[in-house]
């Protein structure tokens, strides 16, 4: 329970060592104060950075219900008119994030619970949804033991992220979109082939299978198509494009003029040269290290 606020929260612990690497603490301060800003109604709110003697750590809500994968196993694939709308919900709180200067790099089905009891899709945002102390953020694939841990999140990583170097950005959390879209019709992840490293190689060298009539209407299937191309300069180029584009196809009004204007983007200003975080001090009561402060709702 965090006292400042009076909110039952979840709290993400961060490593110290970790967070006396420069680019790794200003990344984590930058990522916490873009998250804290975002107010779609479905993505999960972060309210703190704080510090308690040694230990670092953001407070965040605390989401309780089942994954839409726990939901799938049960239920199966969505009907276009349940789909869509779900995806323009979910792609208007990415392109919410994109427009604060941030990506969210972890979209799958893990990533979208549907909130208990009262039955609200919820998206998972930082810190939830991925290491907080990776820079540049990126998924978890510099050994076998970590791309077998994937599972069928390795269905929605983007083919250029294979790549050494890269870094999630704008178009690899269109790519997810698509693939999440592509699922709740489906039923099944794209590419996935039974394990993790298979179907990361079928996503890179093949791409996603086809949608089509009977199943998925033409022009749905080719919305899915742009999104989850292979080269990323054929997929739209941002959150909001393809939200846009989602809700026209639908009939429903666009998200872009609902959002945020554009910020800088922080990946790009990761490693600018900021003082050193202090030394770690003896222990003391909690202290916001950054400007997020709990918000009341």
């Amino acid at each position: 329970r965090h006292q400042p606020s009076g909110r039952s929260v979840c709290i993400v612990l961060l490593d110290p060592e970790a967070c006396r690497r420069i680019e790794v603490w200003t990344d984590i301060v930058r990522r916490t104060a873009a998250a804290h800003e975002a107010r779609n109604p479905i993505t999960s709110r972060t309210w703190a950075l704080e510090h308690v003697g040694p230990q670092r750590f953001i407070v965040c809500e605390d989401i309780v219900g089942p994954s839409l994968a726990e939901e799938f196993t049960a239920r199966g694939p969505l009907p276009v008119a349940e789909a869509g709308p779900l995806m323009v919900a979910i792609a208007g709180a990415v392109a919410e994030l994109h427009r604060l200067g941030t990506v969210h790099g972890g979209l799958s089905l893990d990533a979208v619970r549907r909130e208990a009891p009262s039955g609200r899709v919820r998206l998972m945002q930082f810190p939830l949804v991925a290491d907080p102390h990776a820079v540049p953020l990126r998924p978890p694939l510099d050994s076998p033991e970590e791309i077998r841990k994937l599972g069928t999140r390795a269905c929605f990583i983007a083919p250029e992220l294979l790549l050494p170097g890269s870094r999630s950005d704008a178009r690899s959390d269109v790519y997810a979109l698509g693939c999440l879209f592509h699922t709740l019709l489906v039923g099944a992840p794209p590419c996935w082939q039974g394990d993790a490293e298979r179907s990361l190689s079928q996503a890179a060298f093949i791409g996603p299978p086809p949608l089509g009539p009977p199943q998925v209407p033409i022009e749905v299937a080719t919305l899915i198509s742009y999104m989850v191309a292979r080269d990323p300069a054929a997929r739209y180029p941002t959150a909001a494009e393809a939200a846009d584009a989602i809700a026209v196809c639908l009939g429903m009004p666009p998200v872009s003029p609902t959002l945020p204007p554009q910020r800088p983007a922080i990946a790009a200003a990761a490693t600018v040269p900021e003082p050193a975080p202090p030394p770690l001090a003896a222990p003391t009561a909690a202290q916001p290290v950054s400007p997020a402060q709990p918000r009341s709702e």
